[in-house]
């Protein structure tokens, strides 16, 4: 999505691609919609990683059920992403044309990282669906993991007050409980984070969480044992390098928010 959003809309990229998952990511933007605007972008991404690894020998696919393998071969693995494709932007229509929602479609090819890096330059919020195992929402009603609980990421970081926002935001609409985990490189910079955070949520009721973390992927790896229904990080561009974008493509437990 290029240019400026009308005044008042949030402009969003919603990472699709997951055909388990992709509709349970886009049910996060009526949450959103009521108090900012949304005008959404569905990005589906041909990893060109994945077809180099193709044009090896000795690269094999697996079939689940059956567990059968064969050679990885280029033509399967673009029918695959046509596919995909088509079922991501479908599930976007289906999900936004109802609600009145402008949207938009990309489907590109290329590096990942680069690729996640421009769009969230380019909007104010990014989704990326949940990828490992059943997601919280999914899995309602079997105990701890299913606490419907918001997660917000509060840090030192520039962003971390407008993600606050969109967090007290998506649980306020979806009846959720709120948790705020103060992430700090050092023990000493909690009581701090912890005043600001306060601040800014009000008298609404917060659970704090307490992480000491040296990066952000060393933070995604920490969180996957607080289920939430979605967690909500700020996070600038730059600060998406490779293993971060491994994480939250392949390890996220529930739909994430990134926050510019």
């Amino acid at each position: 999505m290029n240019g400026k959003a009308a005044k008042g809309t949030i402009r969003v990229t919603v990472m699709l691609g997951n055909n388990l998952t992709d509709r349970e990511t886009l049910a996060v933007l009526e949450l959103l919609q009521p108090e900012s605007p949304a005008e959404v972008q569905g990005l589906y991404i041909e990893d060109t990683e994945l077809l180099s690894l193709a044009d090896v020998p000795v690269v094999r696919e697996y079939c689940r059920l059956t567990q059968a393998g064969r050679r990885l071969q280029v033509e399967d693995l673009e029918r695959q992403f046509r596919t995909q494709a088509r079922m991501a932007e479908r599930a976007l229509a289906e999900t936004l044309n109802p609600r009145g929602f402008p949207w938009s479609y990309r489907s590109l090819r290329g590096d990942p990282v680069a690729l996640l890096r421009q769009m969230l330059a380019e909007v104010d919020l990014m989704l990326i669906g949940a990828t490992a195992g059943m997601s919280p929402a999914a899995g309602r009603g079997r105990g701890a993991a299913s606490r419907r609980a918001v997660m917000a990421i509060f840090d030192q970081a520039e962003p971390a007050g407008r993600a606050l926002h969109v967090a007290m935001q998506l649980a306020d609409a979806g009846g959720t409980d709120l948790v705020i985990v103060l992430a700090a490189a050092q023990h000493e910079d909690i009581p701090a984070l912890h005043q600001r955070a306060a601040a800014l949520a009000g008298d609404r009721p917060v659970e704090f969480q307490e992480i000491i973390r040296e990066n952000t992927a060393g933070l995604l790896k920490q969180l996957r044992k607080f289920p939430a229904v979605q967690l909500v990080l700020g996070i600038p561009a730059s600060e998406l390098d490779s293993e971060t974008i491994t994480l939250l493509r392949s390890r996220s437990t529930c739909p994430v928010i990134l926050v510019k």
